[in-house]
């Protein structure tokens, strides 16, 4: 059979058939492929002009999406309801957890003694587990370690320590660690640091801590050669405390210098009523300068000047003594009184109301000096108390010093 070109059918050569692709062969290239059955649904058809509306509507029905125009956006869907409390019978309300109980003293100290390494003080361990509110520790040489581990008890609010002795035990630079604990102490009242070597760095935290603490009222850190630079602090502290009462510097080579200063800061000082500066090296420059920054004071009832040098040079003090109006003790033992001195010192005695006992033993003053003391002491309406022992005198001074004990019922010491 013949086709169009001439050619017979039987005599073109027979092509053969395509082998089947294998999976892993890749077709070849710019042959398309067609669509296999296995790659999922077959691509919607695209209507044509020829095929009206309902044509195309019923190819989209199959297709999920409508020809020709943009796919449709995914439908939305309301927010589920808010959380609602249902009553299903289970308890949901729990209590807080209470707060944990206050660190112990003990808990404190011997965790304390355990970080230091040292051994606790069965004396302290047996004082705060009888509740005493007083701690006497003189001479049990805690060192500073030991006061470290004691400022840790301080530091609690419910510590209850209201007396604290710790006189002599070398405690150094625990010192420091103490003023800082008393700076947020609120129950401490009494404080004893005596005979310690503090030294004026070691003392200067226990000065700073009056700045702060609002319930010290007295203080006594006497034998610790603080010096002037120490007197310094407690002067500078001195400034802006009115809690402390009682203030005992003695014995700690205070010079001209460091009375100044406290004198200076005193003129301020509305609080303190008891200081003592005995036993230091204050001379007479030291004491004009002292009293007559405190002349003005209301408040100072009791001072302590004795063993120091104080000689004639008393005129301040005389000023300070006629203006007090509070000072009840003056203690003027071996201060260096001559009988010029008593000359001076004579009419503020006698004029003051207020003074109701005086020292003047172991002053180098004759008999002259002895008989201006009688005539104060006789004129004065306040006083109740007057020593002169160990000082030059008659027999018969001597006497009628001790009848004053029975005109005036004043107690002499003769």
């Amino acid at each position: 059979m013949a086709d169009d070109t001439g050619t017979t059918r039987a005599n073109s050569p027979r092509r053969k058939p395509a082998p089947a692709p294998s999976p892993d062969s890749k077709p070849a290239a710019g042959r398309r492929q067609p669509p296999s059955s296995k790659s999922g649904p077959k691509p919607a058809r695209k209507a044509t002009a020829a095929e009206s509306p309902a044509t195309s509507a019923a190819l989209g029905s199959h297709t999920g999406t409508v020809p020709g125009s943009p796919a449709p956006s995914r439908p939305t869907t309301a927010p589920p309801p808010p959380h609602e409390l249902v009553d299903d019978g289970w308890e949901t309300d729990f209590e807080p957890c209470p707060p944990p109980p206050p660190r112990s003293s003990a808990d404190a100290y011997h965790a304390a003694c355990t970080a230091l390494g040292i051994v606790p003080s069965s004396h302290l361990a047996a004082a705060y587990s009888a509740g005493s509110t007083s701690v006497l520790m003189r001479y049990h040489g805690i060192g500073p370690h030991g006061a470290h581990a004691l400022a840790e008890i301080l530091k609690l609010p419910h510590s209850g320590i209201t007396t604290l002795d710790l006189a002599h035990n070398r405690l150094g630079a625990g010192a420091a660690h103490l003023g800082a604990a008393l700076e947020i102490n609120r129950t401490l009242a009494h404080l004893d640091v005596s005979g310690n070597n503090l030294r004026a760095d070691a003392c200067r935290q226990l000065a700073d801590m009056l700045q702060y603490n609002v319930t010290v009222k007295t203080l006594a850190a006497r034998g610790n050669h603080i010096g002037d630079k120490g007197a310094h602090h407690f002067a500078a502290a001195l400034r802006s405390n009115s809690t402390l009462t009682s203030l005992d510097l003695s014995r700690n080579d205070i010079g001209d210098m460091g009375a100044a200063a406290l004198g200076h800061s005193l003129a301020a000082n509305d609080g303190l009523k008891e200081l003592d500066i005995s036993w230091n090296n204050i001379r007479g420059p030291g004491f004009t300068a002292f009293f007559g920054s405190v002349k003005d004071n209301a408040v100072l009832a009791h001072l302590r000047i004795h063993h120091n040098g104080m000689g004639d040079a008393v005129g301040a003090l005389a000023l300070y003594v006629s203006r007090s109006g509070a000072l009840q003790t003056l203690d003027l033992t071996s201060t260096r009184l001559s009988d010029a001195a008593l000359a001076t010192l004579a009419r503020p005695l006698e004029g003051s109301h207020a003074l109701e006992e005086v020292h003047f033993a172991g002053n180098p003053f004759t008999e002259a000096g002895a008989q201006i003391i009688l005539k104060a002491a006789t004129t004065s309406t306040s006083l109740k108390k007057i020593n002169v022992k160990d000082v030059q005198m008659s027999q018969e001074t001597r006497n009628k010093f001790m009848s004053l004990s029975t005109e005036k019922s004043v107690i002499v010491d003769v």
